[in-house]
Parts: structure tokens; sequence; C-alpha cells
């Protein structure tokens, strides 16, 4: 029997949020899992999480309640992070905190759209995660958002206080990756700030995507290549 039309398109569904989500909802093969709320993150995805040794959250269970979204800018991010540190509310800010003119790499807001793939807020823990579900890692894309994550403001165990109350940790980030294998090469770049390291390596969780390994198409341009582009197309 051949595959319906449905299980055709499944195999060519390499987005990347697609399988994000599914796995942020407790059903990667397709099937709710959840609280019973469609915005709800799944128990199986929070137990994932904290399977890492390294990953301590400060709050021991999932919060049915748990915010989350997806491709969240990093000036959104050290936006909410400054505001819920200093009690500010909207108006002019101070100057760039961490930058100075003429020093675009030390200005924590760029006005770029650089962004998280999934942010988790649950109670006192922010939970930034960059996911990779087919391809290759880009390297200078993740030695740039390193660099981002250290103008962030938090300390060696990824904590951030308030002015007034330094030995109280108002939040704790953490930051993971999550594929469905491994990288060395990601795992061994420079830059990775020590709270986001288990044992040497970053935290790292898999991306859950049925049939990974066998089950997936792609459209590949072939033949010759003309000025107006290539000759023949296949499926590979």
């Amino acid at each position: 029997m051949s595959d319906s039309v449905a299980d055709i398109l499944s195999k060519f569904n390499r987005k990347e949020r697609y399988w994000v989500v599914q796995n942020v909802l407790g059903s990667p093969g397709g099937v709710s899992q959840d609280f019973g709320s469609p915005a709800g993150v799944s128990q199986d995805f929070f137990k994932r999480l904290v399977k890492d040794p390294g990953i301590s959250l400060l709050s021991s269970r999932l919060s049915r309640t748990a915010w989350w979204g997806v491709d969240y800018h990093f000036d959104w991010l050290f936006a909410a992070l400054y505001m819920h540190k200093t009690g500010l509310q909207s108006g002019d800010f101070p100057p760039q905190i961490n930058g100075t003119l003429g020093d675009r790499d030390s200005r924590a807001i760029k006005g770029q759209q650089e962004d998280i793939d999934l942010v988790i807020a649950n109670d006192r823990d922010v939970i930034l995660i960059e996911a990779k579900a087919f391809g290759s890692w880009g390297t200078k894309q993740i030695i740039r958002k390193l660099k981002r994550l250290k103008l962030l403001g938090v300390d060696d165990n990824g904590f951030i206080y308030r002015p007034e109350a330094p030995n109280d940790p108002l939040v704790k980030l953490h930051f993971v990756l999550m594929s469905p294998k491994r990288s060395d090469e990601i795992d061994n770049l420079p830059g990775w700030p020590k709270w986001a390291l288990t044992d040497e390596k970053p935290h790292h969780i898999e991306l859950e995507i049925p049939g990974f390994d066998s089950g997936f198409l792609r459209v590949v341009r072939c033949g010759r290549k003309t000025e107006d582009g290539w000759s023949h197309w296949k499926v590979e």
C-alpha cells in the first residue's frame, strides 16, 4: 500500500521549530501528552531536562503555568532580565551598561534579530535552549550567541541578583543545546560560560525526532547548471 499524502508530506518536514514545539508539548510522535493545555510544557520534557546532572534547577518541579516562547530575541531577553532585576517598567533606561561608543560587540542591546530558539520560565529558572534538528551546527552563530550570553549579567553559577539582595538569587539561567546527536565541534568551542557546562561540556538534551536516521527526505537540484538554474532535481 502506498503512503498517504500526509505520510509523504511528513517525510519532508524538516522545519526545526516544528520539532522543538512538538518536544516541548511532549508529543514528538504527534500525540499530545501534556497537562491538557495546548500551551503547557510537558512533564516528559522537563524530566529530560533535569537528567543532565549539571542542570541544577532552583525549582524541583515543573509548574503548570511555566511560560515558554520560541525565537526569543536577545535584546528582549536582556531587557526583560534587567527590568526584573531593577524594577524599572518603561521609558528611558541608562546608557548601555556593558558597552562603550565604538565597541558594538560589548553592547547588550544591538537592534538585531539574533535569538534563542526556546525560552522556558519556570518559577525562578529561565532555561535557554538552542536547537538544531537537521544539518550541522553553525560555529560562527554559536560563538556570537555565547558572546551575547556573557552580557546578561550572571555570575559563574548562572545567578542574577537584585542589588539590594546579593545573597538571594532572583533568577537562575540555564543554557542547553538540543539536537538528535551531540556535536564534538560545538562541544569543544571556546567561550562557554561555566554555568552552561557539565564536566566541561555544554548541557545537552536529545531532540526527539521519530525516524530521524532514515525516514526523512530532501529535495536536491542536480544535472547541468545554467544561467537559469539547475536542469534537474531529485529526492534523497
